[in-house]
């Protein structure tokens, strides 16, 4: 049996004083986690929040076999990603 390496590129996103990880909608969907208000989405991409819903998501990401990589995007003072829409 051959197995596949799967590896995600995750964008961290922050500003002065938050951070977010960047995630397709899609994986969002398939993890069936539940993310708090803290969080955003924009299109069909998705901002979670680095406290509380990232690590519910690395952590679903590393059970199903990815490997894990990461960009970061400093956003400055303050990031537009404060002004889309809630989880």
């Amino acid at each position: 049996m051959i197995k596949l390496e799967k590896t995600i590129i995750l964008t961290v996103h922050y500003d002065a004083s938050h951070g977010w990880i960047e995630i397709h909608n899609s994986l969002i969907k398939e993890s069936k986690i539940k993310f708090s208000s803290c969080s955003y989405k924009n299109g069909s991409l998705c901002f979670l929040e680095e406290d509380s819903d990232a690590p519910k998501m690395i952590n679903y990401l590393t059970e199903n076999g990815y490997t894990i990589k990461y960009a970061e995007k400093d956003n400055g003072d303050r990031s537009g990603i404060r002004e889309y829409n809630r989880m």
